[in-house]
């Protein structure tokens, strides 16, 4: 299984980003097996507001569509176990500047033994992740 993060999920929706390329190249050998792509609601809360303000709300929804509709996702939803784990994660890190949806996303990465993170953001390395595409 691969995490898929906000920054993969914007880069891939949004032809200006300046890591589209680099996404829309690795997602094309993603695992195409149901459920083989992990996210949680809150990355898609953080992914449709950002896309909201970049590329405007009728392509943000359709994509949102699209991706909700896919059964290549698996989108977990951050529990009150997940919100309590990810806070303690959140507090003891004062050293790096990890947003509390990266807290939540390692938390569920750690639980699902998921090892690699689909993301553009150093904070998964940090966190002890492999981050793809590189």
């Amino acid at each position: 299984m691969v995490f898929v993060d906000t920054s993969a999920l914007a880069a891939l929706a949004d032809r200006r980003d300046h890591n589209h390329q680099a996404a829309a190249d690795f997602a094309r050998g993603l695992p195409r097996a149901a459920g083989r792509l992990v996210t949680t609601n809150y990355v898609l809360d953080e992914t449709f507001t950002l896309l909201r303000h970049t590329i405007g709300l009728a392509h943000t929804v359709a994509f949102g569509e699209a991706l909700m509709q896919s059964r290549l996702y698996t989108i977990v939803q951050v529990d009150p176990r997940v919100q309590r784990l990810a806070w303690e994660w959140f507090k003891r890190y004062t050293d790096e500047d990890f947003s509390f949806t990266d807290c939540t996303s390692f938390v569920v990465m750690k639980a699902m033994r998921i090892e690699e993170a689909f993301a553009f953001d150093h904070h998964f390395v940090q966190a002890g992740f492999a981050c793809r595409p590189g």
